[in-house]
């Protein structure tokens, strides 16, 4: 791939990725004040971005592994005085646990986030791609014979580099290993057989 394709492709995918994420991507609040995160328990979706705002007190954010092993990721903060802020996105779908550590008995918190799925087409029918966060195995499951329809694949980094490529043949679902790729966010072209191109984002944990 040449500078001037990878350019394009490096603007188009900061385009894809600004979209996808002003579309989907919602901001939650929790106050923390009194000896208490309010709300305590939040359900979020996988990619939201959780604000705690210190109004009253000297607190902290702790939901770190090494404070609760069962995380999936860690976050947290400084002890500090209020006001201030803190924020982080959840990018690992799973279920979280944080606390106060000046106030852990009484100053706890819980989040659940939902795990995203990826489909192409109005028909949920038609293409399902899956599970996003994807480990190892990407999954790539075709409805109605329409594997037919594309010619190949193409996973692509955010730099605009192509980082697996692979033809289509027949209407058999794919099972595509990226084990090998390193923690981030990457983009699928999958190529139809008239020439045009179907794209969304996966993230790789």
């Amino acid at each position: 791939m040449n500078t001037t394709t990878n350019k394009i492709w490096s603007v188009a995918i900061i385009t894809v990725l600004f979209l996808l994420n002003a579309r989907s991507q919602t901001n939650w609040n929790v106050t923390v004040s009194n000896f208490s995160f309010a709300p305590a328990s939040l359900t979020i979706n996988q990619g939201d971005v959780v604000i705690w705002n210190n109004t009253l007190g000297t607190h902290n954010v702790n939901g770190t592994t090494a404070t609760f092993p069962n995380n999936p990721a860690s976050f947290g903060n400084d002890v500090q005085s209020s006001p201030w802020e803190f924020s982080f996105t959840f990018n690992i779908a799973g279920e979280y646990r944080y606390q106060c550590d000046p106030h852990s008995g009484s100053m706890q918190g819980t989040i659940t986030v939902n795990a995203a799925t990826s489909i192409i087409g109005q028909d949920k029918d038609e293409i399902k791609i899956y599970p996003t966060p994807v480990t190892e195995y990407l999954f790539i499951e075709f409805g109605d014979n329409k594997a037919g329809a594309y010619s190949s694949i193409q996973l692509v980094n955010i730099n605009g580099q192509i980082v697996h490529s692979q033809q289509i043949e027949g209407n058999d679902d794919l099972k595509i290993n990226i084990g090998h790729l390193h923690p981030s966010i990457y983009f699928y072209r999958l190529l139809n057989t008239n020439g045009s191109i179907a794209t969304g984002k996966i993230l790789k944990k």
